[in-house]
């Protein structure tokens, strides 16, 4: 068996599980005002849970430039096939060279949002 049948990406991708990916992006700077032209683009094809791919999106916070997402796709190549679908990708507000892609297993989901803790 080789090096690579036995990475825990491979068993990632090999799993009968729903594979979701863990995406980081930046944007370019000075891209503010071109970011808000677009961001109704942007956000609302992603408002539908059933029809989309993308499970959460955000920014981090103080830190504008930086995103954060977590894709569901069949392999890393297609999480990245869709950020190239997105309008910040494509009017050239997200950086390509700063794309980083990350296999993510979810270990509680909670549908219903989060839960104040009572103590």
């Amino acid at each position: 068996m080789d090096e690579q049948d036995e990475s825990p990406l491979r068993k990632f991708e090999s799993s009968k599980m729903q594979l979701e990916w863990i995406v980081l992006v930046e944007d370019f700077p000075g891209k503010e005002f071109e970011r808000l032209e677009v961001h109704h683009k942007h956000v609302e094809p992603r408002l539908n849970p059933e029809t989309g791919v993308y499970k959460m999106g955000g920014r981090r916070e103080n830190e504008d430039q930086r995103v954060a997402s977590v894709i569901k796709a069949d392999s890393a190549e297609a999480a990245l096939e869709e950020v190239k679908l997105d309008p910040y990708y494509t009017q050239g507000i997200w950086d390509p060279s700063s794309i980083k892609i990350f296999p993510f297993i979810c270990a509680i989901r909670n549908p219903g949002g989060y839960h104040v803790r009572k103590s």
